[in-house]
């Protein structure tokens, strides 16, 4: 009895903090000209929430816009926004980077837009993922 509780205790000692650590998604940021701020909650669905604030007054919320970074090919990973979405960011797609020589307080990816948004677009044309703590 006693080794098989030791067993037991050895592999929660183990594996609890393994899963516990495991990297999960954070948000997206990028400001507008006109200076609101853009935050994408991108969570690998194929839909995204994206709320708008105006300094710390979020003021546009928008549940489900269809907007994602599809993973299908590991050399190119982009977010794409559909354009029937109704936020700033509707119509828009950029470009994922992974930034190297990281280091803390700086993003871990940013996005460099490719498309959709033009001179008089609304959509930000940088955004930045800081990393998940």
């Amino acid at each position: 009895m006693k080794s098989s509780m030791r067993k037991v205790s050895l592999l929660i000692v183990i594996f609890v903090p393994l899963v516990c650590h495991a990297d999960g998604y954070s948000e997206i940021y990028g400001h507008t000209k006109s200076g609101l701020t853009v935050v994408i909650f991108e969570d690998g669905r194929t839909t995204s929430d994206i709320a708008v604030w105006r300094g710390n007054d979020q003021i546009a919320f928008y549940k489900d816009e269809p907007c994602s970074i599809p993973r299908s090919d590991p050399t190119k990973a982009e977010l794409i926004c559909a354009p029937n979405g109704k936020s700033p960011v509707a119509g828009a797609t950029y470009l994922e980077k992974k930034v190297f020589n990281w280091s803390p307080g700086k993003p871990e990816y940013t996005y460099s837009c490719t498309s959709g948004c033009a001179r008089n677009s609304i959509a930000p044309h940088a955004l930045e993922r800081f990393p998940w703590e």
